[in-house]
């Protein structure tokens, strides 16, 4: 079987996350991958592939360091990975819920997120940030079914007020991972993350940050284990200079974790309130009314009920005092 060698730009997202399938699907078939870093590990390579652009084939041939290899130059300068995008009425209809959910946020503090399905995206999680509520909802998938990624570049860390060294952070599946490199081998490692932090700016509203710890893992180089660093949550100016969307990508509560479980059970009961009505009003049909105007009509007065039902429920359980007598 042969030995590959893989040199990859890792600012160019398309570019790693192929250099990854690649390396995956080479493995299987029995060869041997090596993602290269420095000239020492070029020693008896069949084939280099480079993935990015005219320097990443420069590099490439410089880590060779004169040996007679060929390299394969895959270009990504022009090259990146887009989503499907949702239909203009979905964008809309998430625009609206995550109007209306600041407005109600204004008569129920106690409101602090909004539970979607992948409608919601990297801009509606932005306007949530802003105004203190966070959004729950899935990352989108791209054509080839996997979860979107992005590459947000070199992170320093630090341990006891010390600078311990830089890492490169990679968003996949809306959580934070880091790049470690050990026995020629390429490894996508999970951070530990801290609790959220939220502070009020003055102009733009809410901004949101959380901690990450580098986990002891074998596959780490030790003298960044147990280190920290602290994460923006939502887009900066910076990410829009770039062209880069972080809050497309990262996520307060990632798939996967007990709060993400916890709460997206809630979308399922809460988002139709025609489910309601179904269920414990009209058993045997989907609307009681025809027309849409009545059943505007009727939603409305269902929906006064249920808030004010709500409101005697969350006064009883808060030891409020009712506006009137039972």
């Amino acid at each position: 079987m042969a030995k590959l060698g893989l040199v990859v730009h890792e600012g160019r997202e398309a570019a790693v996350v192929q250099a990854d399938a690649l390396g995956a699907r080479l493995s299987s078939e029995g060869h041997e991958v090596r993602w290269l870093t420095d000239p020492g590990g070029a020693d008896d390579l069949d084939l280099v592939v480079s993935l990015g652009g005219d320097g990443s084939i420069l590099r490439a041939v410089n880590l060779l360091d004169g040996r007679p290899v060929p390299v394969l130059g895959v270009n990504f300068g022009q090259l990146g990975v887009v989503g499907r995008s949702d239909s203009a009425q979905s964008h809309s209809e998430a625009q609206r819920s995550v109007e209306l959910t600041a407005q109600i946020q204004q008569f129920a503090p106690d409101v602090y997120g909004l539970v979607y399905d992948k409608a919601l995206r990297g801009t509606h999680h932005d306007t949530l940030y802003q105004s203190g509520m966070f959004g729950v909802s899935k990352i989108h998938r791209r054509s080839d079914g996997l979860p979107k990624s992005l590459v947000l570049g070199s992170h320093e860390v630090t341990r006891d007020g010390r600078t311990a060294g830089e890492i490169n952070v990679v968003l996949y599946n809306g959580a934070p991972y880091m790049y470690a490199t050990a026995g020629g081998e390429r490894h996508l490692i999970a951070l530990e993350a801290g609790k959220p932090m939220r502070r009020k700016n003055r102009t733009t509203g809410y901004r949101w940050y959380r901690d990450y710890t580098i986990p002891c893992d074998p596959r780490i180089n030790p003298e960044l284990h147990t280190a920290t660093f602290r994460l923006r949550l939502d887009t900066t100016t910076e990410d829009k200079n770039r062209k880069l969307h972080r809050a497309e990508n990262l996520r307060l509560h990632p798939e996967g974790t007990p709060a993400f479980k916890n709460m997206i059970t809630l979308r399922a009961t809460s988002e139709s309130l025609n489910s309601w009505i179904k269920n414990h009003q009209v058993p045997h049909r989907r609307v009681p009314v025809v027309g849409h105007a009545r059943m505007r009509v009727h939603l409305l007065f269902q929906a006064l009920y249920l808030n004010i039902r709500t409101t005697i429920a969350r006064m009883l359980r808060t030891g409020q005092q009712l506006p009137f007598t039972t």
